[in-house]
């Protein structure tokens, strides 16, 4: 979540796409997705991940933040690009992609990495039993939707964001 929230404290930067539109004549993800995010993005997951790396002292829990921050920024450009190939305009609602993107992104990308490092298709590698690690993905896919609407209403109020969704 801190990886997917950080780009908005970023209020410019250089568009992802440079600018370029697709054979459909649309942006591929538009300016809301920057570059500059994107690694500010990064950079506050892995922070985290840094954080609880100094608790269990395993660089397996550094890594998998890592590419569970990669990941969740990764998801949400494929957000980005699907609400462009719908015509919907930057800020506008996309509910349940605009809350699961980020999420099933950072699964994805944790799960092909924790493949490739120990070929084991997991979210969270061996630090979390594989039968708990069910139970987090599922609860995590309704809550996190509550919580990033909650933050997104908060950041709105803060002025951080033109659009409380």
């Amino acid at each position: 979540m801190v990886a997917n929230a950080a780009p908005v404290l970023i209020r410019r930067g250089h568009p992802i796409d440079h600018g370029l539109n697709l054979y459909d004549g649309k942006r591929i993800f538009g300016d809301g997705k920057t570059i500059e995010g994107f690694l500010f993005g990064v950079f506050g997951g892995t922070l985290i991940s840094f954080g609880e790396y100094a608790f269990s002292s395993t660089l397996s829990q550094l890594l998998i933040g890592i590419s569970l921050s990669v990941g969740a920024l990764a998801g949400d450009l494929v957000g980005a690009f699907i609400k462009r190939r719908l015509g919907l305009p930057r800020g506008y609602p996309a509910p349940l992609l605009d809350q699961l993107d980020f999420v099933l992104g950072a699964y994805f990308v944790s799960g092909v990495f924790n493949y490739v490092a120990q070929h084991d298709f997991t979210v969270f590698g061996d630090l979390v039993p594989p039968t708990l690690q069910l139970q987090m993905v599922l609860t995590s896919l309704y809550i996190i939707p509550l919580l990033h609407l909650a933050t997104n209403i908060g950041a709105y109020f803060l002025h951080l964001k033109q659009t409380p969704w």
